[in-house]
This record gives structure tokens, C-alpha cells and sequence, in this order.
């Protein structure tokens, strides 16, 4: 499994009326999260991939975030089958490593072109299975 990491500091824009992240700043980090995964993947290979886009989100949140928290944003593919992979976002607590938000993706590949959907190529399935990458 091939996990992917980077850090994030809370800063005043990330944050709501009730001084906490604000949601849609979690789903932004997701998405980040999850295309500089798959771009760092591809780079400087030699092949034609297709696009992800989403298909469901879960989120979970288990804890707040507030102003000046540090966080470790890590993602990892759980699981491909057909034409989705799931794909796992943890964003934890840096200081102690408690997870406070997860976000399971179901994710599709798809023509860059058509947007139908297409099966992943084992090209695929070996990048997502690769050693870990950090950011």
C-alpha cells in the first residue's frame, strides 16, 4: 500500500463562526491531498493515464481542529476493483497522531475524452502499490 503524506498548519481563513475547521476546508484538503498523490505517482511515467473523478465521499469527524493546530494529511488507495479504487484520507494531530478526520472516496477512472467510465490498467494498480511517498 502506498501512503502519501504532508503537513498542514490550522490557519484563520480554515476556520468557521465556531472557530473550528470549517467542513468544506476538510473536503478541500481531501482533494488536495488526493491529486498530489496521484500526480507525484505519475510523474515521469511513460503512459496514458485517465482521470479520477468522484464518485462518494464519507467523512467522519472525530475531533476539532483549531487555530495554529498542527496536522498530518495522509492518504493511501485501500482498495481497487473495476472501474473505482476507495480511497482512505486520515487527517491527524501532528503532535500525537490522533486521527480526527477520515474520508473514505470512492473514486472512478475514466476516459479523459468521453468520461465513461474505463477498468484500471494494471499500470495503475502497480503505481498505487508502490513503497511509501512523503511530501
Amino acid at each position: 500500500m502506498n501512503r502519501f503524506t504532508q503537513e498542514q498548519e490550522v490557519l484563520s481563513d480554515h476556520l468557521d463562526d465556531l472557530k473550528h475547521v470549517n467542513n468544506i476546508q476538510y473536503l478541500n484538503w481531501i482533494q488536495e491531498i488526493s491529486k498530489k498523490h496521484w500526480n507525484k505517482l505519475i510523474t515521469r511515467k511513460n503512459f496514458e493515464f485517465q482521470i479520477w473523478i468522484v464518485r462518494s465521499h464519507n467523512i467522519v469527524y472525530k475531533k476539532q481542529a483549531k487555530l495554529g493546530d498542527q496536522l498530518l494529511l495522509e492518504t493511501y488507495v485501500k482498495e481497487c476493483k473495476n472501474y473505482t479504487s476507495e480511497r482512505v484520507v486520515n487527517i491527524l494531530l501532528k503532535k500525537n497522531k490522533e486521527v480526527i478526520t477520515r474520508c473514505n472516496t470512492i473514486w472512478c477512472y475514466v476516459n479523459k475524452t468521453s468520461f465513461n467510465l474505463e477498468r484500471i490498467p494494471k499500470e495503475v494498480l502497480d503505481l498505487l502499490t508502490i513503497s511509501d511517498i512523503k511530501y
